[in-house]
């Protein structure tokens, strides 16, 4: 069943003539009056009568007129509904985020897109880096926070670059060097946060052919700050991690170019929904605006 159909010829019965309903839809009054035989056409009913006068109900179109009024109307507040989801007004997004992002920017960019488009809904589901870019290829979320590594099939949203930041207590030894190298961090106890399957800092030091003096392994970044605030050994964390949390310990940069590539991040090559590509577009220009400053 076409729509247009009934819609033509409710316009017709509004009207009460196929010529009047051809000059108002711009078309022609042949046009016009075969629609409506296709329509009588399609349930074998005559509907109208037509007449000199112009047109009028059958009994059979009298006793159909209040259905096929619905019908329209319940469709055209089906269409209604279609423009407000791509118009942002309904809708939902699910979210993965890690910690750092979730802490420091998520409330943020949540409460801002909620200000401009109050109905969305949001799901936000919590996981490391691998678990993050799984459930991007596995469409068990629309999108997520990243760290961009090269993973076939997800697309990336670059947002900001995160440098490494040594965490240690106060008067450690680290604190009289002026820069603090890679290989510095390998001479005291560390505590490793066990960051899942693409462990980005674990690798980091692996690569540079770097060997930890590994005393704990926790899987808990606040835990183990907490540990290097009891004197316990140091650490390595991201930036945004670390930004304006409340522990009597010193910090400094690492002395590298290496920098952690943030992103948002959705499945390449599928149809991503109107408001899925709004919110990672305002969530871009947030980092851009509201993220912490990087000193370099």
């Amino acid at each position: 069943m076409d729509i247009r159909k009934f819609e033509i010829f409710l316009d017709t019965i509004d009207s009460g003539s196929l010529t009047k309903t051809a000059q108002a839809l711009g078309y022609t009054q042949s046009a016009i009056s075969h629609t409506i035989n296709s329509l009588e056409s399609e349930f074998n009913l005559q509907l109208l009568t037509r007449s000199r006068a112009g047109v009028s109900l059958t009994s059979e179109g009298r006793a159909l007129l209040p259905y096929i009024r619905n019908t329209v109307t319940s469709f055209q507040e089906f269409r209604n509904k279609v423009a407000e989801i791509h118009n942002l007004d309904y809708g939902s997004i699910r979210i993965g985020t890690f910690t750092s992002t979730a802490v420091h920017w998520l409330p943020g960019i949540l409460s801002s897109f909620r200000d401009l488009y109050p109905s969305i809904q949001f799901e936000v589901k919590y996981g490391n880096y691998a678990e993050i870019a799984e459930w991007i290829l596995q469409g068990r979320i629309d999108c997520g926070f990243t760290i961009a590594p090269e993973i076939s099939g997800i697309r990336h949203v670059p947002l900001k670059k995160d440098r490494f930041l040594v965490i240690y207590p106060p008067g450690h030894p680290l604190s009289l060097l002026k820069k603090i190298n890679p290989s510095d961090v390998a001479n005291y106890p560390y505590i490793l946060v066990i960051e899942g399957d693409d462990p980005i800092i674990r690798n980091f030091f692996t690569d540079n052919d770097i060997h930890l003096n590994i005393q704990y392994r926790v899987v808990d970044d606040y835990a183990a700050v907490a540990m290097v605030e009891s004197g316990l050994g140091i650490t390595v964390t991201p930036e945004l991690f670390f930004y304006r949390l409340a522990f009597n310990v010193d910090h400094r940069a690492l002395n590298t170019p290496f920098r952690r590539q943030l992103a948002i991040s959705y499945k390449d090559h599928f149809t991503v929904s109107p408001v899925v590509t709004r919110f990672i577009a305002h969530v871009q220009n947030w980092a851009a605006d509201n993220a912490y400053p990087f000193d370099e």
